[in-house]
């Protein structure tokens, strides 16, 4: 229960300073951390807007993820299916916050493209 407690809280913890540091615009592009589609990898620019469109969101999944995490041991400890629920729910956030975070980034790029276009 431990191992999947501090994986999953790992896991939020991460999220949540990648959405910060791309809220402060200190993201660099790079190969491990942030969106890596090609519309957001694509010039300098694009990935600052990009992430500092989706940062809020990744802060927010992160933040909660992290909650779910610390909650796991309480329940975990009464009730396996309980435990499963929380580890399905801190999966969950991840995903659809990172969908979210993706739709922002790719608006606010495609806002940039519309602006340079005009």
């Amino acid at each position: 229960m431990w191992l999947l407690t501090a994986t999953l809280g790992f896991g939020g913890v991460a999220i949540l300073v990648i959405g910060r540091l791309g809220v402060q615009g200190r993201l660099r592009r790079n190969r491990w951390a942030g969106i890596r589609s090609s519309w957001a990898t694509a010039t300098d620019e694009t990935w600052l807007v990009a992430h500092k469109a989706a940062g809020g969101t990744f802060m927010l999944s992160g933040a909660v993820v992290v909650m779910l995490a610390a909650v796991l041991p309480v329940v975990g400890d009464d009730s396996e299916a309980w435990a499963n629920t929380v580890a399905l729910l801190c999966c969950g956030v991840m995903l659809v916050g990172s969908l979210i975070a993706a739709g922002r980034a790719r608006r606010a790029v495609r806002a940039i493209d519309s602006d340079s276009a005009a």
